[in-house]
């Protein structure tokens, strides 16, 4: 035998030792579903309407009224519509809700996975919080109550939920409240 076939043969058989030295302690399966369900989505009621990215102006509210922590206020009702009429691959029937991303930089899991305050030289100690439409907080940070505001299609179109408030995490202090949520949309 050629010495390069003897080295194949040893470098093999080391490799299927290596191989079987590491013995698994278990498996992870991954299960999912990819949708063909294709809607539109679009701020609704107290938003500025935008298509997939919208904006919920809160109102100004004196910092009274968030003078110690775990106060909130300026509750603003606010919806997302999903679908609309005529939109077929908007299906009937399915459920819509919300993903919030926990991945998103602003989540401050922290603070019960509200939304810290980007605003440059903002409002101080004071967050954003998210509710759903039994009035929930929704945790951002694990994606909690993202369910509660779940509705199904009807005429190719739903409309969720939702109310944007204040919420303080020591005496605030005055400002801008500029922040943001990244989020999707799945059907079930």
């Amino acid at each position: 035998m050629s010495k390069n076939l003897i080295s194949a043969a040893l470098f093999a058989a080391i490799g299927i030792t290596s191989l079987s030295a590491a013995a698994a302690d278990g498996k992870i399966t991954f299960t999912g579903k990819i949708s063909d369900v294709s809607c539109t989505i679009k701020g609704g009621d107290n938003t500025d309407g935008g298509t997939s990215n919208f904006t919920v102006k809160l109102p100004s509210v004196s910092t009274t009224a968030l003078a110690t922590s775990g106060q909130s206020a300026g509750d603003t009702p606010f919806s997302v519509v999903v679908g609309g009429n005529g939109q077929t691959g908007c299906t009937n029937g399915k459920i819509a809700k919300m993903w919030f991303e926990t991945s998103t930089p602003t989540v401050d899991a922290a603070h019960g996975g509200r939304l810290k305050n980007t605003a440059t030289g903002g409002a101080s100690n004071v967050l954003v919080g998210l509710l759903n439409k039994a009035g929930a907080t929704i945790d951002l940070s694990n994606n909690a109550g993202g369910d509660g505001s779940a509705e199904t299609i009807a005429s190719n179109t739903a409309t969720l939920k939702y109310t944007a408030q204040y919420y303080a995490i020591g005496a605030a202090g005055a400002g801008d409240v500029n922040t943001y949520v990244n989020y999707s949309v799945v059907y079930n």
